[in-house]
């Protein structure tokens, strides 16, 4: 595995489960959604519902250490799903990247 890859696909999931609950998420969510409509469209609604899924568990979690858990985990679902992604299709680094950084 990549170490610069398994690095930004883990800032990248971490990035996007934090803006989950933010006012940006729309816009964030179409950001990453669309890495996939470019590179795997076919997979694009099946994405598109699991970031909205994804989302959603973390509203309905308890605010403490029972949300933390679902970030967590969710954190980790996206960087795996991001590190794939990134291994299948390396010239997304940049534009993840610059995302991350728009995030942080």
């Amino acid at each position: 595995m990549d170490p610069e890859i398994a690095a930004l696909a883990g800032s990248a999931g971490t990035a996007l489960v934090g803006a989950l609950t933010t006012d940006a998420w729309h816009g964030v969510r179409d950001r990453f959604l669309a890495l996939w409509q470019r590179t795997r469209p076919e997979r694009a609604p099946v994405i598109a519902g699991e970031l909205d899924d994804t989302r959603e568990e973390l509203l309905a979690a308890p605010e403490g250490p029972g949300r933390d858990a679902v970030a967590v985990d969710s954190g980790t679902e996206w960087q795996s799903r991001l590190r794939r992604l990134l291994t299948a299709h390396p010239e997304l680094t940049g534009e993840l990247r610059a995302l991350v950084a728009d995030l942080t």
